[in-house]
């Protein structure tokens, strides 16, 4: 069974989009669903931009997987208040 990240052709016939820009799509998905567990919450609330979502996905991408760093930087990001800024 295979994912949708290995259909890139399919989402790029179905977005009518090129097939790159649908693999660089498919990668964001997979970043932000994968370890930014606020960041899918907010977008869907329209609490952010998909545009936001990239960058905080672009910024963590260096934290790799450390997993723990990349929820808190989210957090961070959304709950600005529970730490004191």
């Amino acid at each position: 069974m295979s994912s949708i990240s290995d259909c890139p052709a399919e989402v790029a016939c179905v977005l009518t989009v090129s097939e790159s820009a649908a693999s660089a799509l498919l990668y964001e998905a997979s970043v932000l669903t994968a370890g930014l567990q606020m960041t899918p919450s907010a977008l869907q609330a329209g609490s952010i931009s998909w545009q936001h979502a990239r960058i905080v996905a672009d910024e963590t991408m260096d934290l790799g997987t450390a997993w723990d760093s990349r929820d808190c930087f989210s957090d961070n990001v959304y709950l600005p208040s529970c730490h004191g800024f």
